[in-house]
């Protein structure tokens, strides 16, 4: 908890918080569950596999994830290309997840298990089948011929029913993962009126006429620098529109916090999640550097300022080298390093609310550092904040450890007080 400051001194950067005033509501804090790192968790120890279990799952041991991600089909973090259907099977009655029961399924239901609570999963795809698309490949985008959106439509619910027979239940579906990129892994490529005519007339429908019309669908799922034309792309059409729980968004070009808050405002009836983000230059070698703490506690903060209800950081279990598993990304080795250690600790049960709450920013006269850059090069948003809050322990259930300063700077460091970003669960 904060202490009390009922006069904050002008020249010291503070931050103000009013919990009698609330905004969005957060649906959860997770990460993804991909078969990257079911592949990995499987290849641990048993009582590593625990430990990993506990740190990001368990509510009381861990820091409680309450939000998944997964994929359908395989996508960039899979050992190889595949897909639920066999060439031509429009009907779809070769349909099986029998890929994802070796790994990707026993992973995510341990993890459920452990977290003794609801963990809200959705669902994305990075590729329909290769015979769905024009270029005949899962991989180096391509587009969903026309003849199949409706096959393709009803793929989605087939999913997530043969999920839900399997036990996992799925909460949301994004449309499309990156629609506009063209990667060397699992893509394909939507223009924003595309996913409109899509979610419109097949997707949308498909949902509803298998009763799943309560999953959380959302477009876009990719940076943050364009999503007003791809929202305004969607919500400006009434019957696509209301099939549209919200839009999805990515980290990887660009900061562009404000586009978030400009999308809340023209359309406030509708969501927006933080489904997948990393720093362009994050280089596992220094995965224990301060810094990163820094720039993901930066994009977490920022993203809530502006009315997302949740961020998914990119993924949780890899292996060392390699982080995506097709031969064209380097081989890996079976040892494995976790994400969730950096010294910030993030915390939020599902339902939780934003509250108010005011920065005083830095003038040129504080006599303050200069405001850092970030890794990925842009001006360090942190710097409003960060000398005046500390986390509380280093790490999940450390309360022991001796909390450190998020910025080590003498003449503050006595004037620090200790808090958390959100209630613990």
């Amino acid at each position: 908890a904060f202490e009390p400051m009922p006069q904050p001194d002008e020249a010291f950067p503070t931050v103000m918080v009013d919990p009698k005033k609330a905004f969005q509501t957060i649906e959860g804090i997770g990460g993804a569950l991909t078969d990257a790192a079911a592949e990995t968790f499987a290849k641990l120890p048993k009582e590593r596999q625990r430990e990993v279990l506990e740190a990001y799952f368990d509510p009381a041991k861990g820091i409680g994830y309450s939000l998944a991600r997964t994929h359908i089909n395989s996508c960039d973090f899979s050992s190889a290309s595949y897909a639920y259907a066999g060439p031509g099977d429009v009907e779809l009655r070769t349909f099986s997840v029998a890929p994802d029961r070796r790994f990707r399924l026993p992973f995510i239901k341990a993890a459920l298990a452990t977290a003794g609570g609801p963990v809200k999963i959705f669902a994305s795809p990075w590729s329909p089948p290769a015979w769905m698309k024009t270029n005949g490949n899962m991989l180096q985008g391509g587009k969903l011929k026309p003849e199949y959106r409706d096959a393709w439509a009803r793929y989605y619910a087939r999913f997530v029913q043969e999920y839900e027979k399997e036990g996992v239940p799925i909460w949301g579906l994004t449309v499309q993962n990156e629609p506009m990129a063209t990667q060397t892994w699992e893509s394909c490529l939507f223009t924003g009126e595309e996913e409109r005519d899509f979610v419109r007339d097949h997707l949308g429908p498909a949902l509803e006429r298998a009763g799943l019309q309560r999953l959380k669908l959302m477009i876009w799922d990719h940076n943050r620098g364009i999503l007003y034309q791809r929202a305004k792309a969607v919500y400006d059409d009434p019957a696509a529109s209301r099939y549209v729980w919200g839009a999805g968004f990515h980290w990887y070009v660009g900061d562009h916090f404000d586009n978030l808050r400009l999308v809340h405002d023209a359309w406030p009836d509708k969501h927006l999640l933080f489904t997948e983000g990393t720093p362009a230059s994050y280089d596992p070698a220094t995965v224990n550097d301060w810094k990163w703490g820094e720039v993901y506690a930066t994009s977490i903060l920022r993203d809530l300022q502006n009315w997302a209800v949740g961020p998914r950081p990119r993924r949780q279990l890899l292996l060392r080298a390699g982080a995506r598993r097709h031969p064209h990304r380097g081989a890996h080795l079976h040892e494995c390093f976790l994400l969730h250690r950096p010294r910030l600790e993030v915390r939020a049960a599902g339902g939780a609310a934003r509250g108010r709450h005011h920065e005083r920013r830095r003038s040129p006269g504080d006599g303050l550092p200069p405001p850092r850059r970030t890794a990925r090069g842009g001006r360090h948003e942190q710097d409003r904040f960060r000398q005046g809050l500390r986390p509380v322990g280093g790490r999940p259930g450390g309360e022991d450890e001796k909390p450190r300063p998020l910025h080590r700077d003498a003449r503050l460091g006595s004037r620090m007080r200790p808090c958390r970003t959100a209630p613990d669960r």
